[in-house]
C-alpha cells in the first residue's frame, strides 16, 4: 500500500473492501524513524537519484527545527496514525498483510528481510534481481547526523518507534523499556 495515510477517511471502508475482494497482498512499508521523514521533507528537493555525481554535489545542513516540542508532538501523532493503519490491516481476517520497517531494508539484515518480503508476496525470483542497485543514498543514515541536537529530541521522544529506530540506525541497543521494568502481571 503506497501512501495509505492519504486515503480520505470516508473512502477507507471502500479501500478495505477492494483489497479484500480482489485478494490484494498488502506490504505496509513504514519509515519508523519519523524524524528522518520530517528532516527529508525539510531538506530535500529530490526524493531519489541514481546519479552519484549529482548526489555528491548536494550539501545539507543538519535539520534545525525551531520548536522541538511541537516536532515531538508531530512525531507522536504520525506514529499513532501508522499504528492505527497497522491495527486496521493486521487484524482484518480478509486481508493478507505484512508490516515492514523501512529501517529493516537499510540495515545489516536487509537481504534477509527482502527475501522474506519476496516470499510473502509469492514472487519466484532472485531478490538481488529485483532491487534497484543504482539508487544512491542522498543523506546520512542516522538521526544524529541529520538532526541538530538529536540527543535532546531523543529525551522528548521517550519510548517511541522513532527513538527505537534511531537507536538501531546508530548501532546502539535499546535500553530496557520502563513498561517491562514495572513487572506488573495483570493475571496475578
Amino acid at each position: 500500500v503506497s501512501r495509505v495515510r492519504k486515503i480520505p477517511e470516508q473512502l477507507i471502508p471502500n479501500f478495505l473492501q477492494y483489497v479484500a475482494q480482489y485478494n490484494i497482498t498488502v506490504l505496509h512499508l513504514v519509515r519508523e524513524a519519523v524524524i528522518l521523514r520530517l528532516a527529508s521533507h525539510a531538506q530535500t528537493s529530490v526524493a531519489h537519484s541514481n546519479n552519484a555525481s549529482f548526489v555528491a554535489t548536494l550539501r545539507y545542513e543538519k535539520w534545525r527545527p525551531t520548536d522541538m516540542h511541537h516536532v515531538a508532538d508531530q512525531i507522536i501523532q504520525m506514529e499513532s496514525i501508522n499504528a492505527a493503519w497497522r491495527r486496521l490491516l493486521l487484524f482484518n481476517p480478509q486481508i493478507k498483510y505484512h508490516y515492514v520497517s523501512y529501517e529493516q531494508l537499510t540495515g545489516p539484515w536487509k537481504r534477509m528481510y527482502l527475501e522474506e518480503l519476496i516470499r510473502f508476496a509469492g514472487v519466484k525470483a532472485d531478490p538481488s534481481a529485483l532491487v534497484p542497485h543504482e539508487l544512491v543514498q542522498l543523506h546520512q543514515g542516522t538521526c544524529s547526523n541529520r538532526v541538530h541536537e538529536y540527543a535532546k529530541f531523543e529525551t522528548l521522544l521517550g519510548e517511541t518507534q522513532t527513538a527505537a529506530a534511531c537507536a538501531m540506525l546508530e548501532g546502539r541497543p535499546l535500553r530496557q523499556s520502563t513498561v517491562l521494568s514495572r513487572r506488573i502481571d495483570p493475571l496475578g
